[in-house]
């Protein structure tokens, strides 16, 4: 008897996992690095609302566009993403007055690959690896 009857279930399963995945990598990141945030700076509640929109929008890329068949597929899907994000970001970061201003751009790009790669490798495995 299968475990998952339906692949809506198994689906759900590994976008939950995704977001423990990526939660917890945040978790991990902001204990290690030297800009870490003190608690009750970062909201639990926003966090896991916006990696649910994250995951969903990440699960709709892969089941459409972008096929992931190896975890290196997945985490070029995640840097493609991260550079993404970095070249949006990048207009209210860096200045031309401030030439170390490219530096406080490394950080939220660094945080935003962290959970990517967390949340389509966690995807890739648990829709692959039954």
């Amino acid at each position: 008897m299968p475990l998952f009857r339906e692949q809506k279930q198994m689906t759900l399963v590994a976008m939950a996992a995704g977001v423990g995945a990526a939660e917890g990598a945040s978790i991990l990141y902001y204990m290690i690095v030297p800009w870490f945030l003190l608690p009750g700076q970062r909201s639990l509640y926003s966090s896991l609302a916006c990696n649910l929109l994250l995951i969903t929008l990440v699960n709709k890329l892969v089941r459409t566009y972008w096929s992931v068949r190896t975890w290196k597929d997945a985490i070029m899907l995640s840097t493609w993403l991260s550079l993404c994000y970095a070249a949006i970001h990048a207009p209210y970061v860096i200045t031309w007055w401030n030439p170390m201003s490219y530096t406080y751009l490394a950080g939220p790009i660094a945080h935003t690959l962290l959970q990517l790669s967390a949340m389509t490798v966690a995807l890739w495995y648990i829709n692959t690896k039954r």
